[in-house]
């Protein structure tokens, strides 16, 4: 299975951070790789603290998001050009899901800091909150990072690749698909991404 997105549709990709377990409800889809990298890429975009929920967009953090305000976010970096050419080809054996992504930027001035990075989500998970600001509620997760890869760096030619084995989660969820993207890290801005087929 082989997968290249059109230049104008935006890729959401949900990452739990971990710093909330400590109120009594563990997330069970939050890991410390996730909140680092939420760290990392609000200090990239100029914001000076984290929270959660948080909507970043092309690097940016979007506060009014639950206002509105994303779509406007997302539209305008929808018209914008993509400055990466992503390929993701994804493989079935019988145990895992093997990965080989590739990425081309052709600006010689966007590749010192571009790095690739190959996400693997899923959707349609359900938690009862048993404790916690959240106690009692039913939340309903989708667009769920449940594996992240990379980075790998982009050379001098503008060239990242990535092979990798995947290992389906124990408890999968609904439409399951990988994201290669490639994201500046000076400033968190995203170059282009693609997402592949649904991967069974």
């Amino acid at each position: 299975m082989s997968g290249e997105s059109p230049a104008r549709a935006a890729l959401a990709l949900a990452y739990h951070v971990d710093y909330w377990d400590r109120l009594g409800w563990r997330d069970r889809f939050a890991s410390a790789q996730f909140t680092q990298r939420q760290r990392d890429v609000s200090s990239a975009g100029g914001a000076s603290f984290v929270y959660t929920p948080q909507v970043v967009v092309q690097g940016h953090d979007v506060p009014g998001w639950n206002r509105g305000l994303a779509g406007a976010a997302i539209a305008a970096a929808e018209r914008e050009p993509p400055r990466a050419v992503i390929a993701v080809d994804v493989t079935p054996t019988p145990d895992a899901l093997l990965v080989r992504a590739n990425a081309n930027v052709m600006n010689p001035q966007l590749r010192k800091n571009a790095v690739l990075w190959v996400a693997y989500k899923d959707s349609g998970h359900v938690t009862e909150v048993a404790a916690g600001e959240n106690r009692g509620s039913r939340l309903r997760h989708d667009h769920v990072v449940r594996a992240l890869h990379g980075p790998y760096p982009v050379d001098a030619k503008g060239v990242a690749a990535a092979v990798l084995t995947q290992v389906p989660p124990a408890d999968p969820g609904t439409a399951p698909s990988f994201v290669a993207f490639v994201q500046d890290r000076s400033n968190a801005d995203v170059l282009q991404a693609v997402a592949s087929p649904e991967c069974r």
